[in-house]
């Protein structure tokens, strides 16, 4: 079942990365994947299917509609990547601020993978200082970081 949310809020995240600091908010900026937080239930509130999930993350940057996706972590509510999304390319702070990225989270299936949430991560200049932000995708919680390009 697909699950649309609303606009994600972006608050303080809670992986086991340091933040980096970082003093502007322009230029290109890359975004990483650090982790997320899945309910002991799905979103529905029913038992997972067939054991714990196995999810991945797709980012869609809104205004180039270009993918990302990463490797699934089997069996695991509490996956870690901390990893660069897009393949480490860098983003552009103005792109980030004004059309944000799409966060979806699916859970690897022999047939067909189902969406377990979705949420739009739209960025400020607050948020460019190096501090982990949490996007609220319905019941689950996608922690991204902004590391600046060199």
């Amino acid at each position: 079942m697909t699950r649309l949310a609303p606009a994600a809020a972006l608050i303080a995240g809670a992986c086991s990365r340091e933040p980096s600091s970082s003093e502007s908010t322009s230029g290109a900026w890359i975004v990483r994947l650090e982790c997320a937080s899945l309910p002991a239930r799905d979103c529905d509130g029913d038992d997972w299917e067939e054991g714990e999930p196995d999810p991945y993350v797709e980012l869609t940057q809104n205004l180039t509609g270009q993918r990302w996706e990463s490797d699934t972590v089997e069996d695991e509510r509490d996956p870690e990547w901390g990893v660069a999304a897009f393949d480490g390319a860098p983003v552009d702070a103005r792109t980030l601020e004004d059309f944000g990225i799409t966060v979806e989270v699916y859970d690897e299936d022999f047939a067909v993978d189902d969406q377990l949430g979705r949420g739009v991560a739209s960025f400020s200049e607050d948020e460019f200082d190096g501090d982990l932000l949490t996007v609220s995708a319905d019941c689950i919680d996608v922690t991204l970081s902004l590391v600046a390009a060199d």
